[in-house]
Formats: C-alpha cells, sequence, structure tokens
C-alpha cells in the first residue's frame, strides 16, 4: 500500500448540476481509501536518525518510485505526465532523487484533471444537466479554470459567481477531497489560490530557459474551428447542440434563398428592399478569409473561427437597393430573425472594417444554424454584431450605445478574475486572446528532438505586432514580430523549441498589439522531456 495521501479532486467549470460519479468510491473502496487515509495520516516516513549516507539514498530511491508521476496514454496515443519527475536537489540532497512533488504536494491529486481525467472541456460539454455553448471546436487548446473564470467571475445580469457555484457542487455528500484538493495554500492573511492557476510556481523539477529561442513563423489563412455559429446570444426557446427552433423550421431550397429579402430603412433618403439572389451575381461579391470571435473568449478557449467567407459588401447591397444612409445617420441596428443586436453599430465604426452580407462558408452554403440563407459578418468586430438570418438594416439618428464589442474591458462592474487593476495600458482581458493548440498538458518528448507548439492570437480592430514566448515563468520574454497583418483575421503562429536536457518545461505565450495591449492571461503549457 502507498504512504500518499488519498485525495480526490475535482475542480470543474460548470454551469448547471453535474455528476462528480467519477470521484465517489464504492463502499469496497471507500473502506480501502479510509484504511489508506488512516496510514498516511501517521504522518510522512521518515528517515530514522543516524541512517548511513548510502542507505538514505536507497530509501529516498525507494520514495521516487512510489511516488513517481502518473503517465497517461490519451486516447491517440500521446503520453502525457502532469507532474515533472522527482528530481535531484544538489542543496539538499547531493545527487539524491527528491519526490516532494507528489509525497509533499500531492500534484497528481489536485487541480480539475487529477478527477476530471478527460479534462475541463469534455466535462462541460458532455456532462453538465443541460446544454452549454460550445465550448470545444476543433482547435485542440487546453481549457482550464482561467476560461471559466473569465465568464462566471464577472458582475453580470445572471449571478454567476465562480466561487459560489463550484463550492456549492463541491460541498455534496459524494465529493471526497478537502480544501486543497482544489487549492493551494498562501501566507497568513492571504486569501487562498486555485491550484491549477499557480502550480507552476510551486511544483518542483521544472527547468527554467532564461529568453527562450526558437523557430517563429505565422500566418493568417490557416483555417479552424468549428465555431462559425457565434452571435450574441438570442432568446431561446430550445437549444440543442448549439441550433435552435428557428433553424429547425428553415428548410433550405432555392426559392428561399432566391426570394430572401433585405431590408434597408430608418435615416436613409430612400427606404427599400434587395432579394438575395439578386446579389449573388453582383461583381463585388468576393470570398476571403475572416475570423468571428466571441467577446469572452480568453486565453486558451476556443470560442472563435478563422474562415473562407464569400459574399458582398453591406453599402453595395444597400445601393443595389437604392438606398443610401442620410446625412443625419449616426449608427445603425442589424435585425435578424432572432432579434436585433445588443447594440447598435456607430457610423464610425464602418470606416475601420466593412461589413458584409454573407451566404457561404468554406464554400459550401450556410447551415440553418448558421444563419441560412444569409447573415451579417463584420471583420475586426465581435460576434454579438454577426446577426444570423438577415431581414433588415435600420439607421439612426441617435448615437450608438456602445462603439462595438471589440473585447471585454476590465471595470469596477465586471472585474475579472484576481481583479486586475484597471489602467489604459492593460484595459482589456479578453484582447488580445492567445492559445496553445495541439499540446495536451503534459506531453512527453523526446531529448533532443524538436518540438513544434502552435496556435492563434486575435485582438478584433487592433493589429497584433508580436507573438512572446517565456519558459521562466514571465521573467524573461521573447518576441517575434509579425509585421503587416490584417485586424479582420487571426495570427496563426508556430514555435519550434528542442528541449537538450531531460526535463519539464512550461511554455506561456502572449500577444501584443499597435495600441499596447498585451495579453492579461498568457496561455500555458507543460511538456516533459525524456531520454529516448
Amino acid at each position: 500500500m502507498k504512504k500518499r495521501i488519498v485525495i480526490v479532486a475535482a475542480l470543474c467549470c460548470a454551469l448547471g448540476t453535474l455528476s462528480l460519479a467519477a470521484c465517489v468510491p464504492s463502499p469496497g473502496e471507500q473502506a480501502e481509501t479510509d484504511a489508506a487515509t488512516a496510514e498516511s495520516n501517521q504522518v510522512m516516513p521518515t528517515i530514522p536518525v543516524g541512517t548511513s549516507i548510502e542507505d538514505t539514498f536507497a530509501i529516498m530511491d525507494e520514495e521516487a518510485e512510489e511516488y513517481a508521476p502518473e503517465i497517461r496514454t490519451l486516447p491517440d496515443g500521446t503520453e502525457v505526465q502532469r507532474t515533472p519527475d522527482a528530481i535531484s536537489n544538489g542543496y539538499a540532497w547531493s545527487g539524491g532523487p527528491w519526490a516532494y512533488n507528489n509525497m509533499y504536494l500531492n500534484a497528481d491529486g489536485r487541480g480539475c484533471e487529477s478527477c476530471h481525467t478527460e479534462g475541463l472541456g469534455d466535462l462541460v460539454m458532455n456532462h453538465l444537466s443541460y446544454n452549454h455553448w460550445p465550448i470545444l471546436n476543433g482547435l485542440g487548446s487546453n481549457i482550464n479554470v482561467q476560461d471559466c473564470l473569465e465568464c462566471h467571475d464577472r458582475t453580470s445580469p445572471i449571478p454567476r459567481s465562480f466561487g459560489s457555484l463550484i463550492h456549492g457542487i463541491h460541498s455534496k455528500a459524494n465529493f471526497q477531497g478537502n480544501c486543497m484538493s482544489c487549492h493551494n495554500g498562501t501566507e497568513p492573511g492571504q486569501e487562498l489560490t486555485l491550484w491549477d492557476n499557480v502550480k507552476y510556481e510551486e511544483l518542483q523539477g521544472i527547468t527554467d530557459v532564461e529568453n527562450v529561442q526558437g523557430e517563429f513563423s505565422f500566418d493568417q489563412d490557416t483555417i479552424g474551428g468549428d465555431n462559425t455559429i457565434l452571435t450574441y446570444w438570442p432568446r431561446l426557446s430550445a437549444f440543442e447542440d448549439g441550433t435552435y427552433d428557428l433553424a429547425y423550421d428553415i428548410q433550405p431550397s432555392d426559392d428561399l434563398f432566391n426570394n430572401w429579402e433585405i431590408n434597408f430603412s430608418g435615416t436613409v433618403d430612400n427606404p427599400g428592399t434587395v432579394k438575395l439572389g439578386d446579389l449573388v451575381n453582383n461583381p463585388a461579391v468576393e470570398t476571403f478569409t475572416s475570423t468571428i470571435m466571441c467577446v469572452d473568449n480568453g486565453s486558451s478557449a476556443e470560442l472563435i473561427a478563422n474562415a473562407e467567407v464569400t459574399g458582398i459588401p453591406l453599402y453595395t447591397a444597400m445601393a443595389q437597393a437604392g438606398v443610401n444612409p442620410s446625412a443625419d445617420a449616426r449608427a445603425f441596428d442589424v435585425i435578424g430573425s432572432d432579434g436585433g443586436s445588443p447594440h447598435w453599430v456607430s457610423m464610425a465604426a464602418v470606416a475601420d472594417q466593412q461589413p458584409w452580407i454573407i451566404w457561404e462558408i468554406n464554400g459550401e452554403r450556410l447551415q440553418p444554424y448558421e444563419g441560412y440563407p444569409c447573415r451579417i459578418w463584420f471583420p475586426g468586430e465581435g460576434a454579438p454584431i454577426f446577426r444570423r438570418w438577415l431581414t433588415d438594416v435600420v439607421f439612426r439618428a441617435e448615437d450608438a450605445s456602445m462603439d462595438a464589442w471589440r473585447g471585454q474591458r476590465i471595470d469596477k462592474q465586471g472585474l475579472p478574475y484576481q481583479k486586475a487593476e484597471f489602467t489604459e495600458e492593460n484595459a482589456y482581458f479578453t484582447k488580445p486572446a492567445v492559445a496553445i493548440c495541439n499540446t495536451p498538458e503534459g506531453e512527453i518528448v523526446p531529448v533532443g528532438q524538436t518540438k513544434e507548439f502552435e496556435g492563434f492570437s486575435y485582438a478584433f480592430d487592433e493589429q497584433i505586432v508580436s507573438i512572446e514566448y517565456s519558459m521562466d515563468n514571465g521573467e524573461t520574454w521573447t518576441a517575434f514580430n509579425t509585421p503587416n497583418t490584417d485586424t479582420g483575421k487571426w495570427v496563426y503562429w508556430h514555435f519550434n523549441y528542442t528541449p537538450e536536457e531531460e526535463g519539464a518545461y512550461v511554455l506561456q505565450v502572449r500577444a501584443t498589439t499597435a495600441e499596447g495591449h498585451t495579453t492579461l492571461y498568457p496561455d500555458k503549457v507543460m511538456i516533459n522531456a525524456k531520454a529516448a
């Protein structure tokens, strides 16, 4: 029987009741667990006074083996190890392995994925009592607790305090852990922190690399993200797989497509209407690559897509209908069959980026849930403006309630997790967004072989001017410039790094915009380099 303390850890991000059955031992398992806990509570094994150095090292070897980090094999065959190996600690026991991470910190038994082994994304999408907005969209990022906090720990019309939510779920009788399953202790008088957010500062065996170097490249035309349904959260009568009753009622047909009408009204010289079928042969029709992203999309989140879209500029469609905004027009409202936009868009915003009416994504006509037969597409703006099932554009003489949704701002009414102080230099907590894709936490890589990291960054109306990397917990950053990037498309980056020695390495990634905004919460991932 191993002498480690048995803690079944669980930390999850959820919007509703969820099952913790995976963490609940059976009656027989519970008895064994109780016995193991009783044994382990006799404090950690000690090395008897007078033990020779040779025997001491032998005991330490046994402990290092007993408390060795768990290695898992993912469904695709990738091996991962979420905790660094036992290490040699030169200033404590010269040459002796140290089982600190699991023997003392219980690192394998803490944090979200110690219980929810398939990851938070799988938990949210497949194990809740109601359907969450899709957060897994084919990009392979590591959804983590920080992503949960960016939606759940801010003031909103619907109370959704992350602390109350998670503590309520984990106070139930079937949760077998304790406070330290999810939290990390701090100095007296300070608040507890979340283990998953600070573990890289606590774990031993992580190799710091100052001014990390590697090969960098980027492009903006990589297509990715199965999330082109994004828009303002509409009024719902049913919610299933990201689709709505309205979409179920639409039966795509040439007749519906050709005769779909878009009305222009309000503060215009002459109200008018144009049929979609009359727009598709206009020479102004284009196919181009563009990004749509949720304004709440933070580090490692996947509420984003970069896609090829086909459509016509909104103003060209208006001209074809014989309509022009009047001189008094100051804003416009885009209305779809599921309702209007939450905020009008100022005419000034149009000068930055051209809104489009689109009817194809990635070479295919829109699906009903994507807004068939047409929707508005507004490069550089937040997803709430991308209305589906477009029917009306109404111009108004009043000022817009806001220019556009271009990332969530930090303010006194809606502080994100850690309550970062509002400054003009750090005014957004979702802009620029950045994520590491297709590198699972703890991936085991061979020493001396190049590991390719990849991911994306996007900042709505602001140009990404650099992607920056750190391997020493943010003490130093290596910046790679991304000149002449288009604000309407994400920056998809690649960074090749070769670990020359065995050990754990933590890569942090952030981005900076031309306006000086830098990612507030860099995305992070740990790899374990091992000799082949």
